[in-house]
């Protein structure tokens, strides 16, 4: 009886030793390029390693893995803006069976990898990048949503027909021309002035911020709504945005007439409570699913150097390793090495590795993951120029008295949703309410011998809001005097229509008559 069981034990040491050498040789391997001075990159390597952790303990059977083709940090994180070393770090990464490449650069070395893929034939995933040309690069494909919709959008839910745009970095720039690119598509580049400002100096940008703090509103009569000075922030990183934000309050840019858009996918990441009592307005928008951000939270995560709290930025890098995981089991053939290696020792890559690339992106760009508890920023998937599509943005509120940002709405491909009520231009003049007034009183003795005033004492008061020049804006008359003859109206409707017409007041009468002022 032992010996039938030392002969089925060792028939399965053998089976499973089989399986698990099969399970092995099933692995894809990925290559990885991280600019070493951006923001957070040793917390996205972290966020890579968690990853793959998580990743190898949840595969099964017959799915293909993937793995890197770096041994450790300092291998993938390096200066991308040497655009040499990093073409010689792609043909390196080739050479050791990289089949794809996942690349986090600056603006600079995002140009250059869109001409080194192409080159190549390699795919190249980028999660915190945006493609904002469909000319750009065939093998290159972008994880990160784009933001250009959805801040048009919001101009128009608002009415706003000026807007500032202030950034600080070549990636602002290039969302600056898609936005006037936008704009032109949907027909509004007449209806909505944009007025840029770039930030050259983020430690004292004080005269930059009084330029705008100075300009003019230009204020319809018509608009019941308070006049709002619209601006759109977009600031490369958290410092920058820390230190605009200490100078927009010095400056006294937080108060109620301002409305801030930020134009970045973590707006819940920012710290806002400096401008809690300002009365300014925020609106921002988060890529972020909330029950991942909760699940998350609960994990193992902090074994990891400041992945937690998990970032929309660390949370698109390990979607788009997951992504890559579900394109890499679509495609399903590697079981030819020879189809990967190049040439020779140079960067030449051979006819079957060009042929293998094409067939992988076009993979890649069928793949389709829905949300769930593994994916952290929603579905994910890519249109025919590798640029996502199928996201949903959380829209996100500050006012007064906030003490963070919160949800009002979503932004999808059929447009926006919000709970806030916006104020839209009235065609008719609207009495405001609860305002202080700026009074001008002018003084009008009318001569004895009209029929309306009996002597030199009577005297009619005509009070006009705001200033009494001609097309002034909204303002306020009040029409007194002693001694009306109230059945008599002819020259009183006479002189209070013209008077209307210099000031474009809006007309209130007394109900009766009072006295002007210092009379018994």
């Amino acid at each position: 009886m032992n010996s039938k069981c030392v002969l089925v034990g060792y028939f399965w040491t053998i089976f499973t030793s089989f399986l698990d050498s099969n399970v092995q040789s099933s692995v894809v391997k990925i290559g990885f390029i991280i600019h070493k001075e951006i923001e957070d990159s040793s917390k996205l390597w972290s966020a890579i390693e968690y990853k793959f952790k998580k990743m190898e303990i949840s595969v099964g059977r017959g799915w293909v893995q993937i793995q890197a083709t770096e041994k450790d940090r300092d291998e993938a994180l390096f200066d991308t803006e040497e655009i040499f070393k990093l073409h010689q770090s792609v043909c390196a990464k080739i050479r050791q069976g990289a089949k794809a490449l996942l690349f986090v650069g600056t603006s600079k070395s995002n140009v250059a990898m869109h001409s080194i893929a192409d080159k190549l034939s390699i795919p190249v995933l980028m999660p915190l990048s945006t493609k904002y040309s469909q000319t750009h690069s065939e093998f290159t494909v972008s994880l990160q949503p784009s933001l250009i919709r959805p801040i048009i959008d919001v101009i128009q839910k608002n009415g706003w027909k000026q807007v500032f745009y202030l950034f600080d970095s070549d990636e602002g720039l290039l969302r600056l021309q898609s936005l006037f690119q936008e704009l032109g598509e949907r027909h509004l580049a007449n209806d909505v002035i944009i007025r840029s400002r770039r930030i050259t100096n983020i430690s004292d940008s004080y005269e930059l911020l009084r330029s705008v703090d100075r300009q003019e509103l230009n204020c319809s009569n018509l608009e019941p709504c308070r006049c709002t000075r619209p601006i759109i922030l977009d600031l490369s990183t958290i410092a920058a945005f820390n230190e605009t934000r200490k100078q927009i309050i010095d400056v006294g840019m937080n108060r109620e007439h301002y409305h801030y858009l930020l134009a970045n996918l973590g707006a819940d990441e920012l710290d806002l409570s400096s401008f809690k009592y300002g009365g300014m307005n925020v609106t921002g928008f988060s890529i972020k699913d909330p029950p991942f951000e909760e699940n998350f939270q609960q994990s193992d995560c902090y074994s990891y150097k400041g992945l937690c709290p998990v970032s929309h930025k660390s949370a698109l890098v390990m979607d788009t390793l997951e992504f890559l995981s579900y394109a890499v089991n679509k495609t399903g053939t590697y079981n030819n090495p020879s189809m990967f290696t190049p040439n020779s020792n140079g960067c030449d890559v051979s006819e079957q590795h060009r042929n293998f690339g094409r067939k992988f992106l076009n993979a890649i760009k069928e793949t389709k993951v829905q949300g769930s508890s593994n994916i952290g920023t929603g579905t994910l998937a890519l249109d025919s120029y590798g640029n996502r599509k199928d996201y949903v943005l959380n829209v996100k509120f500050f006012t007064f008295n906030f003490s963070k940002l919160e949800k009002v709405g979503i932004w999808q491909e059929t447009g926006l949703s919000i709970k806030l009520h916006y104020c839209k231009p009235s065609k008719e003049p609207v009495a405001s309410h609860n305002r202080t007034w700026i009074i001008t009183t002018i003084v009008v003795k009318l001569p004895k011998t009209t029929h309306l005033i009996r002597d030199e004492k009577h005297i009619v008061y005509l009070t006009c809001g705001s200033r009494i020049f001609p097309r002034s804006g909204k303002g306020k008359m009040l029409f007194a005097g002693k001694g009306w003859e109230w059945g008599r109206w002819s020259l009183g409707l006479f002189l209070v229509t013209m008077l209307y017409r210099v000031c474009e007041c809006n007309i209130c009468f007394p109900l009766e008559p009072f006295l002007p002022f210092g009379e018994n």
